[in-house]
């Protein structure tokens, strides 16, 4: 009697361990660890604030254009010597940049809201003496996929509406214009009345 509940024993043991080494051995499976409680929530982008065309108005006449902000979008110059002017705009001001005459040159600006997503509606263009050349590219997360390129013919010193066709949904935009100056003279060539939508 002794005996059997002995092995009994033995057997009920051996089990048990064989149980343990098995679990020890075992990779338990994780499930994803859900956001702390304790963690910051995630910054939204800003909002913008549009409620009509960017228009340059907080410039002063004459200012060297390096970065503006207005509405909740931000100018910065990729390239050319931008500069305001309150003598003239539709209506005033407006930021343009020059060159000497019988010179070739180009002006990009490059405008986006902190991360924020809009859409490019137009943007008028002026140059006193020459056609103007330009290049508007709309970019996505730093793709690019809006691609618009011509040349609005001689407006004599007018301004004249570049629309932005089809809207797509973009966070950077920017607009190159080329300026080739007559021989004759120095050449200003800019843009106003920027419009986006949220």
């Amino acid at each position: 009697m002794k005996r059997s509940t002995l092995a009994l024993g033995l057997v009920w043991l051996i089990v048990a361990c064989a149980g343990q080494h098995d679990d020890a051995t075992r990779v338990p499976l994780t499930s994803p660890t859900a956001p702390s409680a304790d963690a910051p929530p995630a910054t939204p982008p800003p909002a913008l604030q549009l409620d009509g065309p960017i228009t340059f108005a907080g410039l002063s006449k004459g200012a060297v254009v390096t970065g503006y902000e207005e509405s909740g979008v931000t100018l910065q110059v990729i390239n050319g010597a931008w500069e305001a002017s309150d003598s003239y705009g539709n209506p005033a001001p407006f930021v343009q940049f020059r060159v000497a005459g019988g010179d070739t040159g180009s002006g990009t600006l490059q405008f986006n809201a902190g991360g924020a997503t809009f859409t490019f509606r137009s943007v008028d263009v002026y140059a006193s003496t020459t056609p103007i050349p330009y290049t508007i590219a709309g970019l996505r997360s730093g793709a690019e996929v809006v691609s618009l390129s011509g040349t609005v013919p001689n407006t004599f010193g007018q301004f004249r509406t570049v629309a932005g066709g089809e809207p797509v949904t973009i966070d950077t935009l920017r607009i190159t214009l080329t300026n080739r100056a007559a021989p004759c003279c120095a050449n200003p060539m800019g843009i106003d009345n920027l419009l986006l939508a949220k």
